[in-house]
């Protein structure tokens, strides 16, 4: 009974109309309308095998991991305008590192790269002073701490320990040993369905809501009333101040 009294003095003091209250009451409404209706809806959103294997088979570049290639260096540099004197003392340097790294003894895991050759022969700061270890390098991308041949020189060795030529690049000269190389490969299904499924999940429960919306919009009866339209009056248009008089 105190209930229903104070009910009906609130709105008697005109508090059912205020707006902020009515804000809220339409999205307790809209809360209740998705529980009731929408949410049973999603419940059929859960993605099928179907799905799952169409939305791997279209991706499936998502899903590659790329070929890699982990090598090491030796680099000497040669300034652009270094005597042709001075380039040819650089390439034999180098061309000596690479007479000792063949007679290196071979798969030796001790030897990191090119070993103490790097301490003793490269100027590459990065990877001196780890046997030239350039760390693994992904096919198609640049790696900016090295010219652009020397990845593609490690992607065309034939096999590991394989040695390069004497690389003559616009740094300077390179000697590129290959170490390692993993081939491209697509991730099973099984190791990214989880992901797919959940992505899939997502853009189902996005289309039923939306198409649950558009349903609700198609519902609601709009009526125009051309008369009550035509007695709307829009802006006045102002008009611009008279110029003063011209003076005497």
């Amino acid at each position: 009974m105190d209930h229903a009294a104070l009910v009906e003095a609130a709105k008697a003091a005109g508090l059912d109309t205020d707006p902020e209250l009515r804000r809220s009451w339409e999205n307790l409404l809209v809360s209740k309308l998705r529980e009731t209706r929408l949410e049973p809806r999603q419940t059929n959103a859960q993605p099928t095998a179907e799905q799952v294997g169409t939305h791997y088979q279209s991706n499936s570049v998502r899903f590659t991991e790329p070929a890699l290639r982990r090598g090491a260096v030796l680099f000497v540099e040669v300034p652009g305008k270094a005597t042709p004197e001075r380039r040819a003392i650089q390439r034999k340097r180098l061309e000596e590192a690479r007479a000792k790294a063949l007679a290196q003894p071979p798969a030796d895991p001790s030897v990191r790269g090119f070993g103490a050759l790097a301490v003793e022969y490269s100027e590459d700061q990065s990877t001196r002073y780890r046997g030239g270890d350039t760390g693994w390098i992904q096919a198609g991308h640049a790696d900016a701490r090295f010219d652009p041949q020397v990845a593609a020189t490690l992607f065309a060795l034939p096999q590991p320990g394989a040695l390069s030529e004497i690389l003559d690049t616009p740094r300077g000269f390179y000697l590129v040993k290959l170490l390692e190389g993993r081939e491209a490969r697509t991730k099973p299904l099984e190791a990214v369905e989880p992901m797919i499924r959940h992505q899939l999940l997502i853009a189902n429960q996005g289309r039923l809501e939306a198409e649950w919306k558009r349903e609700a919009r198609t519902a609601v009866k709009t009526e125009i009333f051309p008369d009550a339209l035509a007695r709307v009056r829009g802006p006045v248009k102002s008009e611009p101040p008279a110029e003063p008089p011209p003076l005497p």
